[in-house]
């Protein structure tokens, strides 16, 4: 006798899958699910004071922030923030300082680099030191946008 083989093809499908409600316990008795807060908000905000995200997705000129002239090279940008962090932000999470671009007027100076600021209440309002090669006036107003990038983003840390 022979044998025939056949293999069968399945194609594949990407999902979103969303889980909420689920707790983790040790021992053989579940407890009632409890939530921090006791809302799905109340949770993200929860999060937030720990870490925040600003995404320019689907935007490549994305607008992040306003901000102040301090030298011909450099200026501070302020984000407000969604809920106060827990302390002044320890470090920020960016793409590549070529995503960025800071508009000054009808003029544009691509960003040569992004670092943590320290001007204001940190706590509240997020704060960048965006440099440039040179050509900004002191106190000017600019504004930070992503630079022809749909992935730039800029995140504010203040985990423990």
């Amino acid at each position: 006798s022979t044998k025939n083989s056949q293999t069968k093809k399945h194609g594949t499908q990407a999902i979103t899958l969303d889980i909420w409600g689920v707790q983790v316990e040790a021992g053989n008795v579940a407890t009632a699910f409890q939530t921090a807060t006791g809302t799905l908000a109340g949770e993200l905000a929860a999060c937030q004071r720990y870490y925040v995200r600003y995404s320019g997705t689907a935007n490549n000129y994305a607008y992040f922030g306003n901000g102040t002239v301090n030298s011909s090279t450099n200026a501070y940008i302020t984000i407000p923030l969604p809920v106060e962090m827990r302390v002044l932000p320890t470090s920020i999470d960016t793409v590549t300082a070529s995503s960025y671009r800071l508009q000054y007027g009808a003029t544009f100076f691509n960003v040569t680099s992004l670092a943590l600021g320290t001007v204001g209440d940190g706590t509240k309002i997020g704060c960048l030191s965006a440099t440039v090669a040179s050509g900004l006036t002191t106190n000017g107003f600019v504004q930070l946008l992503a630079n022809n990038s749909s992935t730039a983003y800029v995140g504010f840390s203040a985990e423990l």
